[in-house]
C-alpha cells in the first residue's frame, strides 16, 4: 500500500526541496498532496508551477495534486497520512494544519533550500518552544522530526544536496522544455548582459501611519506619507556594495532590482529610494524589475542564456540561496550584501549602532551568511 505525504509549501524553491528529501528517504509511489498555505493564483507560488512539478514527483512514482489548505476536513474527520512535510513546526499555518491531520511523523523540513530555523527573539524562540512542547504533550505517539538540508551545527549531507540539486536541474530542463513557460522567463531575461548585478531585496514594511487606532472596527489615526520600516539599513548596505564593486573596477552598466513578491505594489517608491540614495554613483544605471518572475527562474535562465558570464546576483534573505542552488557551478557569483566600509572604529561603531537599533536583521544576516557558506562550501 503506498503511503501518504502531505506537504505544506507555498514556495517553489520549498517544494523542489520536499522532493529531494523524498528520494534522499527512499520514498517512492506516494500519494503526495502539496497544501497551499496562499492563494493559488500567486505568481510565486507552487502552484504557478503545477503541471510541471508533477511531472517532476511522477519521476519518483508520486501521484501529487495541489490543494488548499481550506480543502482539508475540519475536526473530528481529520486527514490520516503517513508523513507531514512542512518548513516550520510552529507556524500559525503549520498550527492550523496540525488540528486537521492526524500524520504518523512530522518532518520540519526548514525555510526555502532547507535551512535550519532560527529565530531572533528570545519571545519568538520561548513560543515556538512551547508550542512544540504543547504539540508532543498532546499527541504522545506522535513522532517529530527536524531535517535540514543546511543544518548550522553539522555539514550539508552530500547525498540529499545531490538530490536537491538534480531536482532544481531537472526543473531547469523542464522550463526550457515548456512553450508557455521559456516565452515569459526570456522576456524576463533579455534586457540583461554579461557584467550585470541582480539585487534581491528582502519585503520591506510599509508604515502608513503615525497613530493608528481601531474605534468599532474603524481605523483612525494620523496617517504619514508611505515609508519603508529599516529602509536606511537596507540602503546603507546597498550603497557599500555598489561602492565596492565600484572601487574594484567591476561596476555593472546596470544594476537590476526584484522586490519581494508582497512589495509589487510598491515598486515606484522603491525605485524612487534607491535612485535618491544611490545618486552618487553617476556610472550606474538602475531599473526594478516587475514581480512577475521568481529567483529561481531568473537564476535558471541566466545559466542557460549565459553560461560562461561574468554575473553577480545579492541579496540579504535566505532567497540568494535558493539562487546559488540553480546557478550550480557559478554559485561563488552569489553573495550576502553586507559589505564593510571605513576604518575599524567606524566598524565597530556601525556593529554597535546595528546591535541595539537593527538587532534582528543583523541576526538574520548572521544566519543567512553562515547558511551560505555551508551551501557552497558543499557545492564545491
Amino acid at each position: 500500500m503506498a503511503c501518504t505525504v502531505v506537504l505544506v509549501s507555498s514556495q517553489l524553491i520549498t517544494t523542489l526541496s520536499a522532493l529531494a528529501y523524498l528520494r534522499s528517504c527512499k520514498i517512492n509511489g506516494a500519494d503526495l498532496r502539496v497544501l497551499s498555505l496562499e492563494r493559488l493564483d500567486q505568481i510565486h507560488s507552487a502552484h504557478a508551477f503545477e503541471e510541471l512539478l508533477v511531472s517532476l514527483a511522477a519521476r519518483d512514482g508520486h501521484r501529487c495534486v495541489f490543494e488548499e489548505l481550506s480543502a482539508l476536513p475540519q475536526e473530528p474527520e481529520r486527514l490520516v497520512c503517513d508523513y507531514l512535510l512542512l518548513p516550520r513546526v510552529d507556524h500559525k499555518q503549520g498550527r492550523v494544519l496540525l488540528q486537521r491531520c492526524l500524520p504518523d511523523v512530522v518532518i520540519e523540513l526548514g525555510e526555502s533550500i532547507g535551512v535550519e530555523t532560527k529565530l531572533y527573539s528570545f519571545q519568538a524562540r520561548r513560543l515556538r518552544h512551547r508550542s512544540i512542547h504543547h504539540l508532543l504533550e498532546s499527541r504522545p505517539s506522535l513522532r517529530l522530526e527536524h531535517s535540514y538540508l543546511v543544518p548550522m551545527d553539522r555539514g550539508v549531507d552530500q547525498s540529499r544536496l545531490k538530490h536537491f540539486l538534480e531536482c532544481c536541474l531537472n526543473f531547469s530542463s523542464m522550463v526550457d522544455s515548456e512553450p508557455s513557460t521559456s516565452q515569459s522567463k526570456s522576456k524576463s531575461i533579455t534586457s540583461f548582459s554579461n557584467g550585470d548585478v541582480l539585487l534581491c531585496l528582502p519585503y520591506l514594511k510599509v508604515k502608513k501611519w503615525h497613530l493608528r487606532v481601531e474605534i468599532f472596527g474603524r481605523v483612525k489615526g494620523i496617517k504619514c506619507s508611505p515609508r519603508f520600516q529599516d529602509w536606511q539599513y537596507f540602503l546603507t548596505r546597498v550603497q557599500r556594495y555598489v561602492y565596492s564593486l565600484k572601487t574594484n573596477g567591476t561596476v555593472a552598466p546596470r544594476l537590476f532590482v526584484q522586490a519581494h513578491p508582497k512589495n509589487h505594489q510598491n515598486l515606484e517608491l522603491i525605485e524612487q529610494k534607491l535612485i535618491h540614495g544611490l545618486r552618487g554613483v553617476h556610472d550606474l544605471k538602475l531599473e526594478v524589475l516587475p514581480c512577475d518572475t521568481p529567483l529561481e527562474i531568473i537564476a535558471s535562465s541566466l545559466v542557460s542564456n549565459f553560461p560562461s558570464a561574468d554575473m553577480q546576483i545579492a541579496g540579504f534573505g535566505t532567497n540568494i540561496l535558493s539562487a546559488a542552488a540553480f546557478l550550480g557551478p557559478q554559485s561563488h557569483s552569489v553573495s550576502l550584501c553586507d559589505e564593510r566600509s571605513g576604518g575599524r572604529i567606524k566598524r565597530l561603531w556601525d556593529f554597535c549602532f546595528d546591535v541595539v537599533f537593527n538587532r534582528r536583521e543583523l541576526l538574520r544576516q548572521r544566519h543567512v551568511r553562515k547558511a551560505l557558506n555551508r551551501l557552497v562550501k558543499a557545492m564545491g
